[in-house]
């Protein structure tokens, strides 16, 4: 398949809000002012403080490196109780798509299940990439600029012109994974280059979910994947004319370990987006540790 859309009967959803409500994670987030807590005068949080409601849009939410469309199953949950239309895509070789991870070497082949969501989407979207994802949804911007209305990057790399994914992230992103042995480089297909990547799924609760409930970091642990390699070399074919007319925005987690928020800030210099909003407490995966806080974050974006 090409894309994943999770839905659930209203019922299930109700409960599945409930236990998130009650999470301990996001009962001490709301008790520490939630998302109006800020972490430098750059923080564009305080804007989401007058709004309550917002009008139906469509998300499409984009994994990061090793991840899939389950990912976002907790928010895909919170946005649809809302009323809000969420798709979540498997990129190429990720979650059940069955491709190899090695055989994907164009940025357009890893592309493929969001360019379809996109092109099979009613109206407008907006764009939610994580981490690696970001690559992604700036691709996905230079393609359609008219029908993406906004492109969210949540700790994510924010490329620019004649750059690629992976030259985007400062330099000492991925030392910072490999040399501690949370990540490492596959080379499977004969050549200098490396095929793949693999995420160190026993050590995710010290970087990648470092804030995380157990339960997810177990999940994680079953369902994570390679990530091609390739196409992270690929410079991405973006324009000022197309993916220049793109609302772009940034979330910045305050405690990632995966991409420290050092590196993003870095990204967000290098290339400014419209508003930075912030979570300070969270990690590389805030869409599990602190879903309710993402999803209010989300949501004020989509109305801005």
């Amino acid at each position: 398949m090409a894309s994943t859309g999770i839905s659930s009967r209203a019922g299930i959803c109700g409960l599945a809000i409930l236990a998130i409500l009650l999470s301990p994670q996001i009962a001490g987030a709301w008790a520490d002012g939630g998302d109006d807590r800020n972490s430098g005068p750059n923080c564009s949080n305080s804007v989401c403080q007058n709004q309550n409601s917002y009008a139906p849009k469509h998300f499409i939410l984009v994994h990061g490196m090793g991840g899939g469309a389950w990912f976002w199953f907790e928010i895909i949950t919170l946005l649809e109780h809302y009323g809000f239309t969420a798709t979540a895509v498997d990129l190429t070789s990720h979650g059940i798509n069955k491709a190899i991870a090695d055989d994907v070497t164009t940025v357009a082949q890893y592309a493929k299940p969001l360019t379809d969501a996109i092109e099979n989407a009613t109206g407008q979207v907006i764009l939610v990439g994580h981490s690696l994802g970001g690559g992604l949804i700036a691709y996905a911007s230079e393609l359609y600029p008219t029908k993406v209305s906004k492109a969210i990057y949540l700790s994510a790399v924010t490329p620019s012109y004649n750059q690629s994914m992976f030259g985007a992230f400062p330099a000492d992103t991925f030392p910072n994974l490999i040399t501690p042995g949370y990540l490492t480089l596959n080379f499977r297909r004969g050549t200098s280059t490396p095929s793949s990547a693999t995420v160190n799924v026993n050590a995710l609760d010290k970087f990648y979910m470092s804030e995380t409930p157990k339960r997810y970091v177990n999940l994680a642990k079953l369902l994570f994947t390679d990530t091609p390699y390739v196409p992270g070399t690929e410079v991405l074919p973006l324009s000022p004319a197309k993916f220049g007319t793109v609302r772009r925005f940034y979330i910045r987690t305050g405690k990632d370990k995966g991409v420290s928020p050092a590196d993003q800030d870095a990204m967000i210099a290098a290339n400014p987006p419209e508003k930075v909003f912030c979570m300070p407490n969270g990690d590389h995966a805030v869409f599990f540790s602190a879903p309710m806080e993402l999803y209010r974050l989300l949501t004020c974006i989509s109305g801005q």
